[in-house]
Parts: structure tokens; C-alpha cells; sequence
């Protein structure tokens, strides 16, 4: 039997968004945001190139940038571990949840 480790509740969504990186501005690849919760989120990355910056940035549409850290990596999909408290992030979940 598999252990659960996370922490939060995880909602399923299918979310347009853009890894950036906080280093470097010419860095944005576009990814497919799959599941989300207030500590984090599982993420596809779209195309060849799926390399990581060392502090990438989530941006998710019109909610905002995030920054988060790589919990997990199975190219290309990546999970991702927010930085910020949970409970910030669990405002900008209800937006989504209201505004899709």
C-alpha cells in the first residue's frame, strides 16, 4: 500500500500557466497546471525543453506569480511545493474556485 504524505487536500483542475524563474527574466515555458492545493501543485510542462530554473516562479493566469520550490520530478511533469503560507495560498484557491 502507497503513504500519503501531502499535507492538503488536492483538487483536481486543468489551468493554463508559465514557469518563470526569479534569476533569470528571459526564462518562460508554458505548462499545464493539473492539480493544486494550498501547499502546492503538480505540473506539466509543454514541449522539449523541460528543464527547471533553480527558484522558479508559478504563474497562474490572471491569479499571479508564486514562488515555489521542486518537491518531486518526473519530466515533465514536476511537483511543486509553494513558498509561501498556506494560508495566502488558500485565497488565491477560492478565486480560482470562483472565477475558474
Amino acid at each position: 500500500m502507497i503513504q500519503e504524505n501531502r499535507r492538503h487536500d488536492r483538487q483536481s483542475v486543468s489551468l493554463a500557466g508559465t514557469l518563470k524563474s526569479e534569476d533569470d527574466a528571459d526564462y518562460a515555458r508554458a505548462c499545464r497546471i493539473e492539480d493544486m492545493s494550498v501547499g502546492g501543485a503538480r505540473i506539466a510542462l509543454i514541449g522539449a525543453d523541460t528543464r527547471m530554473p533553480e527558484r522558479p516562479l508559478l504563474e497562474i493566469s490572471t491569479f499571479g506569480s508564486y514562488a515555489v520550490e521542486v518537491a518531486w520530478s518526473k519530466p515533465p511533469r514536476f511537483g511543486l511545493k509553494f513558498r509561501d503560507a498556506p494560508e495566502a495560498m488558500a485565497e488565491m484557491l477560492a478565486a480560482i474556485a470562483m472565477h475558474g
